[in-house]
């Protein structure tokens, strides 16, 4: 079952992970040599470099000694995406050894606002 988080217009987008695990399904608490990136597309077969939205590591909130990763995303972050599409997201974790691990995916869409400016 995919996920899908409507959000209004000029909200932001929280997205996170907690629990992680490695490829050997032991639990992940040191994350610091960890990778992640999250991604906003229009469509699961867009390359990477097409993404509406990119957010890296360093832009992420890691918390290396509970192994938890998050990040809100900005309504100036999303000021480009079209109302009422389905846009689809994903965090992904990258461990040291290059194994590749979805954290968390699904669909976004941003509905619009009754009220346009404050």
């Amino acid at each position: 079952m995919i996920d899908v988080q409507t959000i209004r217009q000029g909200d932001s987008f929280a997205v996170s992970a907690s629990s992680i695990v490695d490829e050997f399904g032991a639990s992940a608490t040191n994350l610091a040599t960890w990778d992640f990136v999250f991604t906003i597309k229009e469509k699961l077969t867009d390359d990477d470099a097409s993404a509406k939205v990119t957010i890296h590591k360093a832009e992420m909130t890691v918390n290396n000694a509970t192994g938890e990763v998050g990040r809100v995303v900005t309504p100036l972050q999303l000021a480009d995406l079209t109302l009422y599409f389905g846009y689809r997201f994903a965090l992904k974790a990258k461990t040291p050894s290059g194994y590749v691990a979805t954290l968390d995916e699904g669909i976004l869409i941003i509905s619009g606002s009754a009220r346009k400016t404050f």
